[in-house]
């Protein structure tokens, strides 16, 4: 028999009032003990899962099933234990697509992030728009799962028809409740309007070929071809969240690459909200994904492009000068970084000769040390 939709097993008061009596913790099925070690491999996890085809694809999020929230919910929260996170994320998309995210940490409030916008951007560059359900695991349970910034940055993702609607998981180490987009937040800003994408998948992680030493990086010794075949895979990920190049989900086309010296790529694209609060930049989710992806601590170089900026102004933000400082390969010292504008490399400099723009010298000293 068909698994019932969630809302013919529990009141509809469940998933409006959050003072509800919570489900115990449930214990996976299709992701058993065991599956997360075998088979969750960190570049795995940046590339994204399918849903498993015995799982019907949940298209709007009135069709969700009880099994689909369970069995995410446990997937989640072995992650989590096995990543040894406090927070860790699960999306599923509209196509049956897995994508997941972990908090990004900093000293500065400004870099900091959450583990839902990790996944988020990860899951846009990927080629997927449209959320039905979003899993949150969190070990803290005194602190709110799903906090108003963050619930303006899903308001961006309802999937179309579904009447700006979106299934929220909360789960912890002995419980899981759910809950309504618009039952938490009855009247976000964002979400009325869509913008004109055409997703195609894509791969917010690949495996380049070329292999740098300290010496290349500091010299900035990298082959021409290497950059090329990033500024190519730069210019499709911003023709597949673009579509028409004027409405879509960043208000200027901006994507970035951030590599390590043994040619692992993990991209991004840059996501706008209607609070521009939420928005995230296309440097700082190519490193959300590095960081599911295990290689913090071992970015070589970072690619940005730009098709809407004059030649020779495309350059990173001070916010995310300060992330990347987060990330340089200590083996290294130094990161190079490439600016790239509408049709070839406007600029290759070291880290170390524009990181006095970020913030000011000293407070960026003292958040890099």
């Amino acid at each position: 028999m068909a698994d019932e939709p969630i809302l013919n097993k529990w009141p509809s008061a469940f998933c409006q009032n959050p003072s509800m009596p919570e489900r115990a913790a449930y214990e996976s099925i299709w992701f058993p003990p065991g599956f997360v070690k075998a088979h969750c491999d960190p570049k795995s996890l940046v590339r994204g899962l399918p849903l498993p085809e015995t799982l019907q694809v949940p298209i709007c999020p009135e069709h969700i099933t009880h099994t689909i929230t369970s069995e995410l919910g446990a997937l989640t929260r072995d992650l989590a234990h096995h990543y040894k996170v406090a927070s860790f994320t699960t999306i599923l998309t509209d196509q049956g697509q897995l994508f997941f995210g972990m908090p990004r940490n900093h000293a500065h409030p400004n870099c900091y992030g959450h583990s839902v916008e990790c996944a988020t951007g990860i899951a846009v560059t990927s080629g997927n728009h449209s959320f039905p359900l979003v899993v949150t695991y969190e070990k803290d349970t005194s602190r709110p799962p799903f906090d108003g910034l963050v619930l303006e940055r899903l308001a961006e993702h309802f999937v179309p028809g579904c009447d700006r609607r979106m299934k929220l998981l909360h789960v912890s180490d002995v419980s899981e409740t759910l809950y309504d987009h618009n039952a938490l937040l009855p009247f976000p800003h964002g979400g009325a309007s869509r913008p004109n994408v055409s997703p195609r998948h894509s791969s917010a992680h690949k495996k380049l070929d070329f292999n740098l030493s300290a010496d290349d990086v500091c010299l900035l010794n990298i082959e021409r071809n290497a950059l090329r075949a990033i500024g190519r895979e730069l210019r499709a990920i911003v023709h597949n969240s673009s579509a028409d190049g004027e409405t879509r989900p960043g208000r200027k086309r901006h994507a970035a690459c951030v590599f390590t010296a043994d040619g692992d790529a993990y991209f991004g694209v840059n996501l706008r909200a209607d609070v521009r609060a939420a928005d995230r930049c296309a440097e700082w989710n190519a490193l959300s994904a590095a960081l599911v992806g295990g290689d913090k601590e071992r970015i070589a170089g970072v690619m940005v492009y730009s098709p809407d900026y004059e030649e020779g102004s495309v350059c990173c933000c001070g916010k995310c000068l300060n992330s990347l400082g987060d990330f340089i390969d200590p083996n290294i010292g130094d990161m190079m970084i490439a600016y790239m504008g509408r049709t070839s490399i406007d600029a290759l400099k070291l880290y170390t000769e524009v990181k006095n723009t970020s913030y000011g010298e000293a407070e960026g000293r003292s958040l890099r040390r």
